[in-house]
């Protein structure tokens, strides 16, 4: 009896281990703004990064004929904080360098 409640437990334990741990929680608005982005031409990922003490996402466009690549950085909220890359290899993110105070945490989505 005892190997029998034995062998329950440790199977229940397995069953409910097995969720989804690299699940990622978005905030509403980007999830939302990733479907779309994942339809379009020309993408490579989103990735989260720490950017001034916040997590912020980055949607990066790879170069498409006639157009340089560039990434939008948004907040949580989904607002646009700046757009890196382009014609001019823009590298400041809202007044700061974003190459000297910016951290890659998550790859959320890779093409």
């Amino acid at each position: 009896m005892k190997l029998l409640s034995i062998i329950a437990v440790l199977s229940s334990l397995i069953l409910f281990s097995c969720e989804d741990s690299e699940t990622i929680d978005l905030p509403v608005c980007i999830d939302t703004k990733l479907q779309a982005f994942m339809d379009e031409d020309c993408i490579t990922d989103l990735t989260i990064w720490r950017f001034r003490g916040q997590d912020v996402y980055c949607f990066n466009y790879a170069s498409c004929p006639n157009q340089a690549s560039f990434a939008d950085i948004l907040d949580a909220e989904c607002n646009l904080l700046c757009t890196l890359g382009g014609p001019d290899a823009n590298s400041i993110c809202d007044g700061t360098d974003w190459t000297t105070n910016a951290s890659l945490t998550t790859t959320v989505f890779e093409n």
